[in-house]
């Protein structure tokens, strides 16, 4: 999972619900998750899967995408429909 995801959604949640709540998601997500964290070595591969969509996807999505293209992961559950642009990725609703 991208950092930029967790940040997002603990965001969202925190935002919603409160800072308990995000609390306990985060913690949640980094102990069960492994994270992949946007550094200066991926951002230029990251930058590329940007650019291939013409910046259509945000950085985050770009970075999801490049994660799982890396690791080839083919399946994603997100509510995002910006993730049917990218080839190779099947979005799961």
């Amino acid at each position: 999972m991208s950092d930029l995801v967790v940040a997002e959604a603990v965001t969202v949640l925190g935002h919603r619900k409160g800072g308990r709540a995000a609390r306990a998601v985060y913690e949640y997500i980094v102990d069960n998750c492994e994270i992949e964290y946007l550094d200066a070595r991926t951002m230029p591969e990251v930058f590329q899967e940007f650019l291939r969509h013409d910046g259509t996807l945000s950085v985050a999505d770009a970075h999801s995408a490049w994660l799982m293209s890396s690791r080839g992961i083919p399946e994603i559950l997100s509510f995002d429909s910006d993730f049917d642009k990218v080839t190779g990725v099947e979005r799961i609703r």
